[in-house]
């Protein structure tokens, strides 16, 4: 876990670093004129919410099923400044309500699986997880940071299976000045297997099928885990620095830097690291209309073993998005991608060959759309991505789609589902070459509050991969894998505490 410490330190950078925050000034007295009036009365609204508890930062420890942004209204946000050219998927909007604060939360979970691929028996296999975590919101003058902790652990009451661990953490901290923005991000997971849709059968944790957490990264930013493999702890980190500078009225620069990897334990599969920048420029062409230039560069590395590949990456796309506060994000990035890797390998230790030069088109999209009882997500993206720890790189496509519906004032529905494909890179002697795997995921989530703070969910997950070739999961091995995830929880999350 000396991994995971070493990347704490964007949280506890802000923390040391934070000045006391100046407060709003309250609004005007009452004037004699309809408009004072008015004003007046948002003012009231303003000293009545002060007394009210503080409205939940949306979180991954909620997620979907917190039902939190149901209770919003258009008018509850901000426009988002999030940079089209930058590292994070822009949002509908950030909420109103700025304060500190922090919430913890804590949840038990029973799940029932079939065919776990660990399991010796077969058939169904039952297991618990207890899980705690606690979100933090700090702002202090120009400072902004967000945190989110989630861990915990399953157990199994199959011997072959035994138990496993959970560790997510997500850290923004943003400064911002009149026209400048410096943001640091960081998300890192310890999981028992792919992050690709892991968690949205337990109902708690929808935050981890991104990967993400609350720093929003995009797709290629984070270590792409989107094939089953044998259940094992893995690794996975991303780091980001950014710097933005507003250079005119329509026009800001972006410019960033990333680290990530995904490390195996124990289970004899690639672990590798990417090294990434990135430059862009966004124009504002009307105030919901932004267009935007983004080249980035990428290196993969792998294992640092003598003989194994690296892959450079070289990509150019336009993106367009559209933001309509509080109500629609999108936004579509397309271009090309050079891409330059070793014709082959001459053994696993051996030296590399020529390199292959690989013209490729890549391209990434998202869609956030808020309904007036729900809301509807969808992301699409096509890289050459590092292999999932299966392959020496990979030409990956990759879609997930959520869907939330508020059923009655205490009764929330969340669908969730994913796509992924990937296709080993053409490089002759390395594993799995010609090979391409098919990954599907499907669910629903049930959550109905019990009380203020106990809130009950029910879920299922159907997940299914199949392969031109065979491969094994644990004890199971063939062309294809299914297994089906039911589980029933309650989720305790407490109200937001007010930090001063």
């Amino acid at each position: 876990m000396r991994i995971a410490h070493n990347h704490l330190w964007v949280a506890l950078l802000a923390v040391a670093i934070s000045a006391a925050g100046a407060r709003a000034q309250q609004s005007q007295d009452q004037a004699g004129q309809d408009q004072g009036q008015s004003q007046n009365q948002g003012a009231q609204q303003n000293q009545d919410q002060a007394q009210q508890p503080i409205p939940a930062y949306r979180s991954p420890l909620g997620g979907a099923s917190e039902n939190e942004e149901e209770n919003q209204t258009p008018d509850s946000y901000v426009p988002d400044t999030t940079p089209l050219a930058g590292a994070s998927d822009i949002l509908i909007g950030v909420p109103r309500e700025s304060r500190s604060y922090w919430q913890p939360s804590l949840s038990f979970v029973g799940t029932g699986e079939s065919n776990p691929g660990t399991s010796s028996s077969g058939g169904w296999t039952g297991y618990g997880t207890v899980l705690g975590g606690i979100n933090l919101h700090l702002i202090r003058g120009i400072s902004d940071l967000t945190l989110s902790y989630l861990g915990g652990g399953s157990f199994s009451n199959d011997s072959s299976i035994g138990s496993s661990v959970v560790q997510t953490l997500g850290a923004r901290l943003r400064f911002t000045s009149h026209r400048n923005t410096l943001t640091f991000s960081d998300s890192f997971s310890y999981l028992p297997e792919a992050g690709f849709g892991y968690g949205a059968a337990i109902g708690t944790l929808p935050g981890v099928t991104t990967g993400t957490g609350v720093t929003g990264l995009t797709t290629g930013f984070a270590p792409g885990t989107s094939i089953l493999t044998t259940s094992g702890q893995q690794i996975s980190n991303s780091s980001v620095a950014q710097f933005a500078r507003r250079v005119t009225h329509r026009g800001t620069l972006t410019l960033l830097g990333g680290y990530s990897f995904l490390h195996y334990v124990n289970n004899g599969l690639l672990n590798y690291a990417d090294i990434s920048a990135q430059g862009g420029y966004d124009y504002q062409i009307s105030p919901q209309n932004t267009i935007a230039v983004i080249y980035r560069f990428d290196q993969d590395r792998y294992s640092f073993t003598p003989g194994v590949p690296t892959i450079n990456n070289h990509t150019v796309q336009l993106s367009y998005g559209r933001r309509v506060t509080g109500r629609i994000a999108f936004h579509a990035a397309g271009g090309a991608e050079f891409s330059y890797y070793p014709a082959s390998i001459l053994g696993l230790t051996g030296t590399s060959t020529s390199t292959t030069q690989y013209i490729n088109w890549s391209a990434n999209a998202g869609l956030t759309y808020r309904l007036e009882r729900g809301s509807l997500a969808i992301n699409y993206s096509h890289w050459v991505s590092p292999g999932s720890g299966v392959f020496y790189g990979a030409l990956t496509d990759q879609v997930s789609a959520s869907a939330t519906r508020q059923l009655s004032r205490l009764a929330t529905l969340n669908l969730n589902a994913g796509f992924a494909r990937n296709k080993a890179l053409d490089i002759v002697g390395a594993p799995g070459a010609n090979q391409i795997y098919d990954y599907t995921y499907a669910g629903a989530n049930f959550m109905k509050p019990l009380s203020q703070t106990l809130r009950l969910n029910i879920s299922y997950q159907f997940q299914y991969q199949t392969s031109n070739l065979g491969f094994c999961i644990g004890v199971a091995c063939g062309s294809s894998y299914t297994t089906h995830i039911i589980s029933a929880g309650l989720n305790w999350i407490a109200r937001p505490m007010r930090i001063e």
